[in-house]
């Protein structure tokens, strides 16, 4: 599940880097660090920075120690890198209709909705239309499994948490989709069936979730929904790169809609009980040792609705 919400919330990241970073790191030799890419491009450096570190965790890009400045690394991942970016710029770049899909769905389509609304729609088609986009193994320079895996999670991850909210707030176990033409039903089926293993179609076009794959979903609401939840920020993340002040910013970031409350509600209600334990174990872990120069200077409260339980 870390890994999924980890891809998820990084996709659109990843994307934004092709289009606006890329570009400028390959006109320019040598180091380049964010507040210098942030005045050459008019942009935010405190979200530019985050692009940065998350292109440079996945190895697309070095970071030099001595300047705290960011580079096109020779070799790169998997040791081909000129190639591997010239995939990501076909796939991603402003052209790209994949990309665009993608990031409809974080702006559009938030989660949660039904897998028949016109919010579903959006996510099936991209997987059924666009996917082959980073998937098509049959191109020589297609995208490595775990860039391609990253941009799979910005369609799997609401699906599941939309099938979850359905399953905790209606204790709904089966879904019918008969409405859905082959192509969908053959999407949902490979996501929720043959991916995750979460229950099976049936011969009219019906879903039914096992006793397993509700269990499973169950286990792992808590941290999608609270994560999710904040979708529309990231749907806005363009806006927050160019935001022209701290209040644009802000207004950039505020996402707070019914439906996501909804998923804040719906974690809450389910893992309340010895939820307090949990949390207070998670913040004296982070404290109780001897080296304060270490320990955290603050607690950060993100995702937890109105914060009231810590």
């Amino acid at each position: 599940v870390g890994l999924l919400l980890d891809a998820w919330e990084a996709a659109p990241l990843l994307i934004a880097f092709v289009r606006q970073l890329l570009p400028l790191l390959h006109g320019h030799e040598g180091p380049c660090t964010p507040q210098e890419l942030a005045t050459w491009a008019s942009l935010r450096d405190g979200p530019v920075a985050l692009v940065l570190r998350t292109c440079a965790a996945m190895g697309l890009i070095g970071f030099d120690d001595g300047t705290g400045g960011y580079l096109l690394a020779e070799g790169g991942l998997n040791g081909e890198q000129p190639s591997l970016l010239a995939e990501l710029e076909r796939v991603l770049g402003t052209k790209s209709e994949a990309a665009e899909a993608l990031l409809a769905l974080y702006a559009e389509a938030p989660p949660p909705f039904g897998l028949t609304s016109s919010e579903g729609a959006l996510y099936l088609f991209a997987w059924s239309h666009h996917r082959r986009a980073w998937r098509h193994h049959r191109r020589r320079s297609c995208l490595p499994d775990s860039i391609a895996a990253l941009l799979d999670a910005a369609v799997i991850l609401p699906l599941l948490v939309s099938v979850a909210h359905s399953l905790l707030r209606e204790a709904n176990v089966t879904f019918d989709l008969r409405n859905l033409d082959i192509v969908e039903q053959a999407v949902v089926e490979e996501i929720l069936d043959e991916e995750f293993k979460l229950g099976y179609m049936d011969a009219t076009g019906v879903f039914m979730l096992s006793a397993e794959g509700g269990q499973a979903l169950e286990r792992c609401c808590q941290p999608l929904f609270w994560a999710v939840a904040r979708a529309g920020a990231l749907g806005r993340f363009d806006s927050l790169l160019r935001a022209g002040s701290d209040t644009d910013a802000l207004a950039a970031m505020d996402t707070t809609v019914v439906v996501q409350a909804s998923l804040d509600d719906a974690a809450f209600d389910h893992e309340s009980e010895g939820l307090e334990e949990e949390v207070l174990r998670s913040v004296c872990s982070a404290f109780e040792n001897a080296d304060f120069d270490r320990q955290p200077s603050c607690v950060a409260v993100l995702g937890c609705g109105n914060d009231g339980l810590l």
